[in-house]
């Protein structure tokens, strides 16, 4: 398994208010099966990260292009593979 990080930068902050708690609830249920490593929003408000365990880069692509707060244009996606030491 490998770890891919997915920086979220805030693109619409009420978009994000809305759609916050179902992007919680997919966070949640996503780190019950074991494809979220870490999760963390930016303390200074602009925005977030959420590193996926995933066999490829197109499978944590499709993690994170599945939350709501994508989905809805909350939050816009930039990804990178992680070698954790």
């Amino acid at each position: 398994m490998k770890q891919y990080i997915a920086i979220l930068p805030m693109l619409d902050e009420e978009k994000n208010k809305l759609h916050r708690p179902a992007h919680l609830v997919y966070l949640a249920e996503l780190e019950r099966k074991g494809s979220i490593y870490l999760k963390a929003r930016f303390v200074d408000g602009v925005g977030g990260m959420v590193i996926y365990n995933a066999q490829s880069l197109e499978e944590a692509e499709q993690l994170a292009y599945q939350d709501p707060l994508v989905i809805h244009g909350a939050r816009s996606c930039e990804f990178h593979e992680l070698l954790i030491v």
